[in-house]
């Protein structure tokens, strides 16, 4: 854990609850997997993790390892951080990410990956932006980032405008 993320003992507290109500919904868990989606903000940068809900291989809290988290973190709209230098736009990759937000403190992290090139505080349309996501009646959703001069030019959210989009589905 570090300043931008919750202290492992929290973190699977809240893991056991919200996939607890899935051992007492109308589907049985062991047949039919909705993939789960946490949206969370931020730290000035996009991210992605898709993977098991614990860290291991075995399951925790009665959670099974078969079912799968995807976590999203979206860009900041107005002042985007190139955190290391990766570009404002594109995700940090996992070990990028986690070497970001496990540092202790948020100062320290700034210091660390941003003051050595203060231009790495991105502002602007070509770098800020948003996410969409579409959530479907089947249980699946799709969801794409946009810098605010690429949504300003899609005209509607249809399969043109969301082609690259990250899709999961239920896995059956």
């Amino acid at each position: 854990h570090g300043w931008s993320n919750w202290q492992i003992k929290d973190r699977n507290t809240i893991m056991s609850i919200a996939y607890s109500a899935t051992k007492n919904a109308s589907f049985n868990v062991g047949t039919m997997i909705y993939p789960s989606l946490w949206l969370c903000g931020h730290i000035h940068a996009n991210a992605q993790y898709i993977g098991p809900v614990a860290a291991t291989t075995k399951p925790v809290n009665g959670i099974p390892d078969s079912v799968t988290i995807e976590v999203v973190v979206t860009n900041s709209v107005t002042y985007p951080m190139e955190w290391d230098g990766v570009p404002a736009h594109e995700p940090l990759s996992y070990n990028e990410w986690l070497n970001v937000a496990t540092i202790p403190s948020a100062a320290v992290a700034f210091q660390k990956f941003i003051v050595p090139d203060v231009t790495r505080i991105a502002g602007g349309p070509s770098k800020a932006g948003l996410r969409v996501i579409e959530f479907f009646k089947d249980g699946s959703y799709r969801h794409k980032y946009f810098t605010l001069d690429e949504i300003a030019a899609v005209q509607l959210i249809n399969d043109e405008s969301m082609a690259g989009s990250t899709f999961r589905s239920p896995l059956w």
